[in-house]
């Protein structure tokens, strides 16, 4: 197993699963009072109903989303440069990359985050505008950085 999924948690990971143990509506009225959004706690809760709250089930949570953002970018870079060889070298680098892996069994939203992101632009390039608003809509749930993401996505709307 990797030692990543038995280590200890750091301090905002073990509020990350405080948090998520509380009901849905006290994780929005916690969240309220904190600077994260409510969407991965939520997500977090849910999964934790599933499979329990052991350390290494959590941070499977956060690694299903890295999985999730590498079949994401394959598919924006085929989309983009319509080679399928040289999206999967792209996808495989994402895999790999040691800042997103790190953040792939972190238990905080960043990989939640980053495979929103890359969806929203994603059907934003292939014009499915509804698709891409959902999506914008659930990054401004996940982190507060989404705002940097959501004005530029109303310009070029505009």
């Amino acid at each position: 197993m990797l030692p990543i999924l038995h280590q200890s948690y750091c301090r905002d990971e073990a509020w990350s699963v405080l948090l998520s143990q509380k009901s849905l509506s006290d994780i929005f009225t916690l969240t309220l009072k904190d600077v994260h959004q409510p969407l991965f706690y939520y997500f977090l809760h849910l999964w934790m109903k599933l499979f329990g709250n052991y350390e290494y089930v959590t941070r499977t949570l956060p690694f299903l989303f890295h999985l999730l953002l590498v079949v994401a970018v394959f598919f924006l870079l085929l989309h983009l440069i319509k080679n399928w060889k040289s999206s999967l070298l792209g996808a495989g680098a994402v895999l790999i990359n040691p800042f997103l892996l790190n953040y792939a069994f972190e238990l905080k939203a960043y990989s939640m985050f980053a495979f929103f992101t890359i969806i929203a632009f994603l059907f934003f390039l292939k014009r499915k505008y509804i698709l891409s608003s959902i999506f914008l809509a659930l990054m401004l749930f996940t982190h507060n950085f989404a705002i940097f993401f959501f004005i530029p996505f109303i310009v070029c709307w505009g």
